[in-house]
């Protein structure tokens, strides 16, 4: 038996320690209890004579990674023509500059129309910005949009399989509506859920 002060050796017949007077108590078999297999080791003490196995969860298991990958693509066309990035903030460009000058304008005739198209030139100016640096843009719960090499615009699906259960992991846009972020989340238990990075897609 040891003193659990300063762990001088005692007799098993001693009350107290003989060292610092701590009260001793005998190890019984109802002391003695199965735990979590850990083992707190403090900056003074030291262990003789025993070996430890410390079992620790790999930080590559294959549970804690999510594989996605597109399951469509499809290219985004007005009016049969493939459309460009380019495209996109030229247009928007133009009618917002259009737009604009409606304002200020001395005729009246189609002036209001040209107004209406204010948000949509807007949209797609900064979708244009968007997607020439980032490459991709995600809206809602099923549109991806995203940007090949060539400019070009495609429609996508990501998809995969939850390493976890049983259901299927989809992109979703969570967080205020000022500072949304895109995650990979389990359709069937919404607690299964990744951080997305974009740039893990292969090139269209």
């Amino acid at each position: 038996m040891k003193c659990i002060n300063c762990s001088l050796q005692q007799n098993d017949k001693n009350k107290f320690c003989s060292e610092c007077g701590t009260k001793l108590k005998p190890v019984s078999s109802a002391d003695i209890t199965t735990g979590d297999n850990s083992v707190n080791v403090g900056i003074n003490s030291t262990i003789d004579n025993s070996t430890i196995n410390l079992y620790t969860r790999p930080k590559d298991d294959p549970k804690d990674v999510a594989y996605i990958e597109r399951k469509q693509i499809k290219p985004l066309s007005l009016f049969g023509f493939h459309l460009k990035t380019t495209w996109l903030i030229y247009s928007g460009l133009i009618s917002m500059l259009g737009s604009f000058a409606s304002i200020f304008s001395v005729w009246n005739f189609g002036s209001t129309w040209l107004l209406l198209l204010m948000p949509l030139g807007g949209f797609a100016f900064v979708m244009g910005i968007a997607l020439k640096r980032q490459k991709f843009a995600h809206f809602w719960a099923f549109l991806n949009i995203e940007a090949g090499i060539d400019d070009r615009i495609y429609k996508t699906v990501i998809e995969g399989d939850c390493p976890k259960c049983t259901g299927k992991l989809k992109l979703r846009s969570i967080g205020p509506e000022n500072d949304k972020k895109t995650i990979v989340r389990c359709t069937r238990n919404p607690d299964h859920l990744w951080s997305f990075d974009p740039t893990v897609l292969d090139d269209l």
